[in-house]
């Protein structure tokens, strides 16, 4: 099982190709192809930039039917952003809807996935979740580890030191939400999760913090944002027009 059939069969999308006449690997996933399965040959553009992310690169020859789908310009556009498991795929656009997951992750094996470019080739990149207790998530060419027990002992831990903090009666300032000089989601800026200098924290706190990951600092901005989690609603694709409503 690879993720690009997660989705495909989430998203109805059958295998796409003709019969392979050898037996070989995907280039992509790097899945074994036996002969005769539905596969597309692989002939790269100049454009494609992706080679060192290649799953099978000895004899580069084929793409199996579940990733041959995702090269069209429409389903690579309507796979940028969910996650999906046996139930269907659900988008992943907004705050609400990724604390949503984040809380409520469907039944392993699922994907999911978050492209951090306009477009991009992301879905054959992706591994699989297995476990509700570490949660795998492809944030562009980035591979996040997300332990949600950790997440939400730090988001307590996050509120609990913000409740220490005297704002003066008759100010306008209002507690703040966290206790960092910034968050961010793309995981870019330099300063992002350094602690205010104005906020004062134990050796044992500290240590919770430290021993997160970059997908667990994720998945703490994301709870942390003030906004209620909502269910998305299911990605279906209008297969005679070719449309994705989400």
């Amino acid at each position: 099982m690879q993720a690009s059939r997660i989705v495909a069969e989430a998203l109805e999308i059958p295998p796409a190709g003709d019969p392979c006449p050898d037996e070989t690997n995907c280039v992509l996933c790097g899945i074994k192809i036996n002969k005769g399965d539905l596969a597309t040959i692989f002939s790269p553009g100049p454009s494609f930039t992706d080679a060192h992310h290649l799953g099978y690169r000895e004899k580069p020859t084929h793409i199996c039917g579940y990733c041959s789908p995702f090269l069209s310009a429409v389903n690579l556009r309507n796979s940028q952003k969910l996650f999906a498991s046996k139930v269907g795929a659900f988008p992943l656009y907004k705050t609400e809807n990724k604390k949503w997951f984040l809380l409520n992750p469907p039944e392993p094996p699922f994907v999911a996935v978050i492209s951090d470019a306009k477009i991009q080739h992301i879905l054959w990149k992706t591994p699989i979740t297995r476990s509700k207790e570490l949660i795998l998530l492809q944030l562009g060419n980035r591979l996040l580890s997300i332990r949600m027990a950790k997440v939400k002992q730090a988001f307590a831990l996050c509120q609990t030191i913000c409740s220490r903090i005297n704002i003066k009666k008759g100010t306008k300032f209002k507690p703040p939400i966290h206790p960092f000089v910034r968050m961010d989601m793309e995981m870019w800026e330099p300063q992002c999760y350094a602690l205010r200098a104005d906020i004062k924290v134990n050796l044992d706190e500290m240590e919770i913090f430290s021993a997160l990951t970059l997908g667990d600092w994720w998945a703490l901005t994301i709870l942390i944002i003030n906004k209620e989690p909502v269910k998305p609603k299911p990605i279906t694709i209008n297969k005679e027009s070719e449309s994705v409503t989400i």
